[in-house]
C-alpha cells in the first residue's frame, strides 16, 4: 500500500509506502518445547481456517500434491462434517503434474476431487484476457492455471475457495531460504577469500551464490536481499534510481535474526505478488479465495516468533508444519518433496505449436528497437535449440510487449 500526503499550504506532494515504516516483528521467539509448539499451531491453524469456512455460498479448496493445500484441505474436513471437495490443475507434462499427489490425498480424506488438465493451446489463447484482466504484464505464467481452475470451480457451483498461498514465505517452503541457510553455515567455517575463489572460478558457486557469500560476509543485507532474490544489478537499477521499496525493507533485515528476517522480507515483497494475482485471477472467475496461512495475524506472528529451526530442521522444510500434518494425514503425504505451482512454459516454447508462435510473432512489435529486438530472438533461438533455459526472461518480456500492444502504450 502508499501513503499519499498533500501539503494544503504549499501543495507539495510525497510519496511513501505503509511498509516503509513497518518495523519486523521484535518480539522475543517462542521457548517453547516442540511438543507445545506443535500443539499451538495447531490450534491456530484450525482457528483461521474454521473463520474462513464461514459461507452461504459452496467452498472447496485448491489442492495440489503439496503440504500447505493437503493440511487445509485436511483441517477443513475435519472442521466441516459436510467435507469440502477440492479442485486441481494438472499438465500432460509429468514433471510438473501434481494430479496423482492431490488424488492420493482426496482419496484419503474421502472428498470429491475435481482435476482440470490444461493445453497448450488453451493457456496460450488466455494469455491477452489475463494481461487484461491483470491490468499489468503476467509475470507467474501460473497466474493462469489460478484463472482456469477458479473457472472451473465457479463452472461447478461454487463461490469460494480456500487456498495455501504463503506458508512457504511463513515456514521456509522455497529453495532459495533453504540454499541461504546452507551458504551461511558454508560462511561461518571457511575463509570468505577461499570461498571467493571457488565462486569466481566456477569451481564450487555460482555467481549468485557468490554473491550471497560476501554479502553474508560483509552483513550487506540490501546485497543479500538482491542476489537472494536473483535481482542483478543492471536488472535492478532503473533510470539510475534503484527501487525504494527493496532497499528500504531490506535494510531491516537484521544479521543476528537473519533467515527469519528474510522471510519477512519475504513476506513484505514476493508474497504480495502472488497475493494480487490470485485475487485477480480469480475474481475474474468471480471467485473468491481466502488464505487461511497469512489471513490471520494469529498464524503470521506466531511463524514469524518460531525459532529458525523449527522452520527448517534436519534438511527438511516447514518442518513444524508437516508435524501439524501428521495429526491429519499419513506421513508419507506430509513429507511429499515440493514440486512448486509450475507451468510448462519451457516446454511449450520449444513445441512447434501455439506458445511458440506467439512467442515468435511478439519480436515484430514496435515496442522495441533493433538492438532489443535481436536480443529478444538470441533469448527465444537460444531456449528453442536447448542451448540455454531462456523461458523466464523470454516469458516475461513477451508478456511486456503483449501489454504495451493491448493498451496502446
Amino acid at each position: 500500500g502508499q501513503i499519499l500526503s498533500i501539503d494544503i499550504d504549499t501543495l507539495a506532494v510525497t510519496e511513501s509506502r505503509f511498509h516503509d515504516y513497518l518495523p519486523f516483528s521484535t518480539d522475543e521467539l517462542f521457548n517453547s518445547t516442540e511438543a507445545e509448539l506443535i500443539d499451538e499451531l495447531d490450534k491456530r491453524l484450525r482457528h483461521s481456517v474454521e473463520k474462513r469456512l464461514m459461507a452461504d455460498v459452496p467452498l472447496a479448496s485448491l489442492l495440489s500434491s503439496g503440504i500447505d493445500s493437503t493440511l487445509l484441505t485436511a483441517l477443513a474436513n475435519d472442521i466441516n462434517p459436510n467435507k469440502v471437495d477440492a479442485f486441481t490443475i494438472t499438465y500432460n507434462e509429468k514433471s510438473l503434474d501434481e494430479s496423482a499427489g492431490a488424488k492420493e490425498s482426496a482419496d484419503y480424506l474421502g472428498i470429491k476431487w475435481h482435476p482440470y488438465q490444461v493445453s497448450n493451446e488453451e493457456f496460450t489463447s488466455t494469455i491477452t484476457d489475463a494481461i487484461r484482466y491483470n491490468e499489468a504484464p503476467v509475470t507467474h505464467p501460473n497466474s493462469i492455471a489460478v484463472h482456469l481452475i477458479t473457472k472451473l470451480a465457479k463452472e461447478n457451483g461454487y463461490k469460494v475457495l480456500l487456498s495455501g498461498e504463503g506458508a512457504d514465505e511463513l515456514f521456509a517452503g522455497y529453495g532459495r531460504t533453504t540454499n541461504l541457510y546452507h551458504l551461511s553455515r558454508i560462511q561461518q567455517k571457511y575463509p570468505n577469500i577461499f570461498l571467493q575463489f571457488l565462486a569466481e572460478s566456477g569451481l564450487k558457486f555460482d555467481k549468485r551464490e557468490g554473491e550471497i557469500l560476501h554479502a553474508l560476509h560483509t552483513n550487506d543485507t540490501v546485497s543479500l536481499a538482491k542476489a537472494y532474490f536473483s535481482v542483478a544489478d543492471e536488472q535492478f537499477i532503473s533510470n539510475g534510481r534503484e527501487p525504494s521499496f527493496l532497499t528500504a525493507i531490506a535494510k531491516q533485515v537484521r544479521p543476528e535474526m537473519l533467515f527469519n528476517d528474510m522471510l519477512q522480507l519475504e513476506q513484505r515483497t514476493y508474497l504480495q505478488e502472488l497475493l494480487l494475482r490470485q485475487d485477480k485471477m480469480s475474481m475474474w472467475s468471480s471467485i473468491e479465495v481466502r488464505v487461511p496461512f497469512v489471513g490471520d495475524p494469529n498464524v503470521v506472528s506466531f511463524a514469524n516468533k518460531l525459532p529458525f529451526e523449527y522452520k527448517l530442521k534436519d534438511g527438511v522444510n516447514k518442518y513444524l508444519l508437516r508435524k501439524v500434518a501428521e495429526k491429519y494425514l499419513p506421513p508419507h503425504i506430509c513429507n511429499r518433496k515440493k514440486k512448486g505451482f509450475g507451468s510448462p512454459v519451457g516446454d511449450w516454447l520449444k513445441q512447434n505449436d501455439q506458445l511458440k508462435q506467439l512467442a515468435y510473432s511478439a519480436a515484430e512489435s514496435t515496442s522495441m528497437d533493433s538492438r532489443q529486438r535481436k536480443i529478444y530472438l538470441q533469448l527465444l533461438n537460444d531456449h528453442v535449440a536447448g542451448k540455454a533455459d531462456n523461458y523466464e526472461m523470454v516469458w516475461k518480456i513477451m508478456n511486456f510487449l503483449l501489454f504495451r500492444k493491448e493498451y496502446s502504450i
